[in-house]
């Protein structure tokens, strides 16, 4: 066991019972989660990875997305503002 679970193992021995099954059971299903999303992904066919980018170019391109590297600097223009 890495260092860090080992720390979060004695954080959580430190809380109540229902707390430690309250956030063991978010922690299972966020690592059943993981898992699915990994699986999709190795499933997914470059076919299927072209058609999603082909679609996200095209949304781009008629205003529907903006570009995340677009957004970012956004966002920070933003927060300097404020």
């Amino acid at each position: 066991m890495r260092a860090l679970l080992k720390q979060v193992v004695l954080e959580m021995e430190k809380l109540p019972a229902k707390e430690q099954d309250d956030i063991s059971l978010r922690f299972l299903m966020e690592l059943a989660d993981d898992k699915k999303w990994d699986e999709a992904i190795a499933a997914t066919t470059d076919e299927q990875w072209e058609r999603l980018v082909a679609y996200a170019e095209k949304q781009i391109e008629d205003g529907g997305l903006m570009p995340l590297e677009d957004l970012l600097n956004e966002l920070a223009a933003d927060a300097k503002v404020s």
